[in-house]
């Protein structure tokens, strides 16, 4: 029996402007600065933003 899917053409890879896609280690979101590390930063502002925002929360607003 033969594939279904004889006549199915592959896909070409899609072009994606440089420093938008993260699986690409070559491309650099900000000059010079790996992916990787770009998303360490980013994840670790959101973390200090979150805990100063659950201090000032169960802090000061409860006085």
């Amino acid at each position: 029996m033969e594939s279904p899917q004889k006549n199915v053409r592959p896909r070409k890879p899609r072009k994606v402007d440089i420093g938008t896609d993260p699986t690409d280690a070559g491309s650099t979101p900000i000059v010079g600065m790996k992916p990787m590390m770009f998303y360490g930063m980013i994840g670790g502002v959101v973390a200090v933003v979150t805990i100063g925002v659950a201090v000032y929360v169960l802090k000061v607003r409860k006085s």
